[in-house]
């Protein structure tokens, strides 16, 4: 919602123009998200998991420079571009 966007900001959005495993290879960077989203500051894995797939954890800390969250994978389709995450660490 409006509000949701307001306090952390929009993504631009494009379709990239690229075979399904190109942009799955690229993507599938669990640690990498902070190359993506603007709101971070910093990502890495966590808990000496695996790179990528069902398990791998990761720590996000947030642009305000104080806060972070921790995240699993805890579904995965490889190709399809599906994936699903649970927080499973600190929030704050």
């Amino acid at each position: 919602d409006a509000a949701e966007r307001r306090r952390y900001g929009s993504l631009p959005c494009a379709l990239p123009h690229a075979p399904v495993e190109k942009v799955w290879d690229s993507w599938d960077g669990f640690a990498n998200i902070d190359q993506f989203n603007p709101n971070l500051n910093a990502s890495f894995l966590i808990n000496n998991t695996g790179k990528t797939g069902l398990g791998a954890e990761r720590q996000c800390d947030l642009a305000d420079g104080r806060n972070y969250m921790q995240e699993r994978i805890i579904d995965y389709v490889p190709h399809a571009g599906l994936w699903s995450i649970s927080a499973t660490g600190p929030c704050r």
